[in-house]
């Protein structure tokens, strides 16, 4: 009766754990009270989901053929330097992250925060990602192949035109990947019906399956004012949490305990 017993635990163990591990999802969240990102700012998902990391780059045109430069696409010097991230607590144009043009400015406007007046950035002149100024995300190699991400892209109440475009790679190394060396995604590009302020749902278009090793993800945009807001991580394959493995050594060890008294009393009967 304890070997059964024993037994149930175990496979409960394995149950439990196998279910908690599959409904396991990982959150990358890229908003934040308005302020100004770094290249390569890195960016760690929920539950251990891994790392990504974001760049701003320029293309010189804006097709897919066009590579990415340090001249604008009118041959000019490069306008984009770093990155903005934003919430919309101060001004209602999204929340999210996009590349950052100096000359655009931060937008400062006077805010009270309880005790006086303060001037906070608010980056609602910022174009955001355009077909010129793209987000490029590096997908690290400790994000587990076969994860499923879906990105929910946010447009501020200034956006215009109609699509969203993602390109992606898992052979280019480095933040200066072109869109020509890339692979359109192969849902399409998401309408700007399906992206709105204050949106929960990710866009369905904008989901791939995470490759293995490091990959890199480049975002464009036909609107303007369009921020990556979160990417949300859905495992491909249910893995064992370590809770169970404690489970499993537990039952194992009551079973051994259990086989072993047995040997015990029937050799004190013979």
């Amino acid at each position: 009766m304890r070997k059964i017993i024993w037994l149930l635990g175990i496979a409960g163990g394995l149950s439990i754990a196998t279910v908690a591990s599959a409904t396991t999802t990982y959150t990358w969240s890229f908003g934040s009270n308005p302020t100004l990102v770094s290249d390569g700012a890195t960016y760690s998902g929920s539950n251990g989901g891994g790392t990504i990391t974001v760049y701003s780059e320029q293309i010189t045109d804006d097709s897919k053929g066009g590579s990415f430069s340090t001249a604008n696409n009118s041959g000019g010097a490069n306008t984009i330097d770093g990155l903005f991230s934003t919430n919309d607590s101060v001004y209602d144009e999204g929340v999210g992250i996009a590349p950052y043009n100096p000359s655009e400015g931060t937008s400062p406007q006077w805010v009270w925060n309880g005790s006086k007046w303060v001037q906070e950035p608010t980056f609602s002149n910022q174009e955001g990602i355009t077909d010129t100024n793209i987000l490029v995300l590096e997908l690290g190699s400790n994000i587990a192949a076969g994860t499923t991400l879906q990105f929910l892209i946010q447009a501020g109440i200034g956006a215009s035109s109609d699509t969203v475009e993602d390109y992606y790679s898992t052979s280019v190394a480095g933040p200066n990947v072109s869109p020509d060396q890339m692979t359109a995604n192969p849902n399409g590009p998401t309408t700007l019906g399906e992206i709105t302020t204050n949106g929960t749902t990710p866009q369905s278009q904008l989901t791939i399956t995470k490759a293995a090793g490091t990959e890199w993800v480049a975002i464009e945009s036909d609107c303007h004012y369009i921020l990556l807001d979160t990417i949300t991580g859905t495992p491909g394959t249910a893995t064992p949490e370590p809770r169970f493995y404690g489970l499993l050594l537990a039952g194992l060890l009551g079973l051994a305990g259990t086989l072993y008294q047995r040997r015990r009393a029937a050799q004190a009967q013979a």
